[in-house]
């Protein structure tokens, strides 16, 4: 509509030139379209008039320009939408099997970076088609005014083209590099913030940094390539064009005789049809500079639902009466790493799990939580196997609780209750959990409570404080289900006692599954089960297990205990 607008508006020039020239036949003839149009409107065609309706056609090509962008702006947005939205279900639904051996730079990359960059070459592609279809609207009426010189102009077009294909191979193999580059660079990035610390206080920050020179010089010099060859176009175009129309109406005034007035008014829209051409190229050749993000967003996509994790479960349950691991084995490759394990885990009891490091003890917890499926044997929640549970809600009903504390860069509010509304229930239930997790007369000491701001994981609190966050975060959701997994391992004995003092005071209200080194916190634990080499070698009271069963002896032993 924009193209036939303003191409309506400079065909009026033809009328114009004729009552410039009344002795020009071929405006004349070229004009009578319009003499027609303003006969059928019973408007007497006089300069006023002309220009009168030209003006009307460009304020209404202007309606149809600002109709085209708030259309182009919506869909836009409403593409980014979609895709970020799709991605974020892709990701949340994968397998943690998968996720484990994903390249981390690359997914954060992907989820950022390159949907900008993808929906560059959505708009660029469509760019194309939009140039494209307005140079043939000029085109057409360009032949209605001239076919000759429409001819030749056209043919300098098109020959003007193939001499850009070069640019666009170059260009799309750079930006095939670019995006290998950002996602190694995001990696790296992710990398050196979260063992910042380390790298500080070792002095080997500056060696790790290399590595992130080095990276940014490769995208530097990537995108410096891609902008030469934008440069080059940009700066190839307008005198590529005039060239072609000078050479055309020389050849058409020379050899061909043809009337000025025509090839004037033909020039207009070949003028506007080429330039269009030209932009067409540039939006080609953008295009073609993010075509490496479009191809990496595809295979990303498709890597992703080809690991999605399959959510067959209808019975909406949470965990209310026992756990069992029914012959449950697991393997990763070729290396079995549980076998056979038969264990029971009952409602409101607290459970143990030890043994020495690779001896099986993550692996079944990320089966309890229902992170890993077992090759073989079953898990039974409540006399229904797993699989024929909704997984989110039972996964709900879950504490999980890491050696590695997840704190979030917010307030401690914020943290503990999941960023729920700051309402009166909220507050009361927010209040039990910090009293539970006995973490309440920290948060009472400092100046803004409950919502004082916790830095980049948690880093102004201790290890012991952390902890007991994240316990408190876990009793808030009112999890029926508490997971440690070296919740203590990494503490000072005096935060190690104190969260074991938290335990304690929790056992009985929910059901603990506990993972540890440290002998010390599992004492009180209505059940320890000992694992060796992925197989339960032994389980009992602590008592028991220290009476009959030497391996365990041992143990406490070397802790002495």
């Amino acid at each position: 509509m924009v193209g036939f607008l303003d191409g309506l508006g400079l065909a009026l020039f033809l009328p114009l030139l004729k009552m410039a020239d009344e002795s020009n036949s071929e405006s004349q003839n070229n004009g009578n379209f319009f003499n027609e149009a303003f006969s059928f409107f019973h408007i007497s065609p006089s300069i006023n008039s002309i220009l009168i309706v030209m003006l009307l056609f460009f304020i209404l090509k202007g309606v149809a320009l600002l109709f085209n962008e708030y259309i182009k702006v919506a869909i836009e947005q409403k593409f980014i939408r979609k895709l970020r939205n799709s991605l974020l279900n892709l990701l949340n639904s994968i397998s943690f099997a998968y996720f484990v051996k994903s390249d981390i730079g690359r997914i954060q990359n992907t989820m950022t970076g390159e949907v900008g960059r993808v929906v560059t070459a959505f708009t660029s592609f469509t760019s194309v088609l939009q140039q494209m279809l307005l140079v043939v609207v000029y085109c057409i009426f360009a032949f209605q005014t001239n076919a000759v010189f429409a001819l030749f102009v056209t043919i300098g077009g098109i020959l003007s083209s193939f001499a850009f294909s070069s640019l666009y191979t170059i260009t799309m193999n750079n930006s095939a590099f670019l995006t290998k580059r950002s996602n190694n660079f995001q990696g790296l990035v992710i990398q050196h913030v979260s063992n910042f610390k380390y790298l500080k206080a070792t002095g080997t920050i500056d060696k790790y940094s290399d590595k992130l020179r080095k990276t940014i010089l490769a995208i530097e010099e990537s995108n410096t390539k891609i902008g030469v060859l934008k440069a080059i176009l940009t700066a190839t175009r307008e005198p590529i064009l005039v060239a072609i129309i000078v050479s055309t109406i020389i050849i058409q005034v020379k050899y061909f005789e043809a009337s000025i007035g025509s090839i004037l008014v033909s020039l207009l829209f070949f003028y506007r049809s080429l330039s269009f051409m030209f932009t067409a190229q540039t939006s080609l050749n953008q295009f073609m500079s993010v075509s490496g993000s479009l191809e990496n967003m595809s295979n990303f996509q498709k890597e992703l639902n080809a690991n999605l994790e399959s959510e067959n479960g209808e019975l909406a349950m949470p965990f209310s009466k026992s756990i069992e691991f029914n012959k449950v084995c697991l393997s990763y490759g070729q290396k079995q790493v549980l076998k056979q394990i038969d264990l029971v885990i009952k409602d409101k009891s607290t459970v143990a799990i030890v043994g020495p490091s690779g001896s099986g003890k993550t692996s079944l917890i990320n089966i309890l939580v229902g992170l890993v499926k077992p090759n073989s044997g079953t898990l039974i929640v409540d006399g229904n196997d797993i699989t024929t549970i909704d997984k989110m809600v039972y996964q709900k009903g879950i504490g999980y609780i890491t050696q590695e504390s997840v704190i979030f860069e917010d307030t401690i509010f914020n943290n503990i209750t999941f960023w729920d509304d700051y309402s009166a229930e909220n507050i009361l239930r927010f209040r039990e959990a910090i009293s539970l997790a006995n973490i309440a007369e920290l948060i009472e000491s400092l100046p803004d409570n409950e919502h004082s701001l916790l830095g980049i994981n948690g880093v102004n609190l201790s290890g012991g404080q952390r902890q007991r966050i994240s316990i408190a975060r876990e009793l808030y959701k009112n999890s029926s289900i508490l997971v440690l997994d070296e919740a203590t391992s990494a503490l000072d004995s005096e935060s190690e006692d104190m969260i074991r003092t938290n335990i304690n005071n929790l056992k009985g209200k929910y059901t603990m599954v506990m993972v540890a080194h440290r002998l010390s916190t599992v004492r009180s634990a209505d059940l320890i089960v000992l694992l060796n080499d992925g197989e339960i070698i032994a389980q009992g009271t602590f008592n028991e297990m220290i009476k009959d069963i030497p391996e365990f002896k041992k143990m406490v032993e070397l802790q002495s205990l």
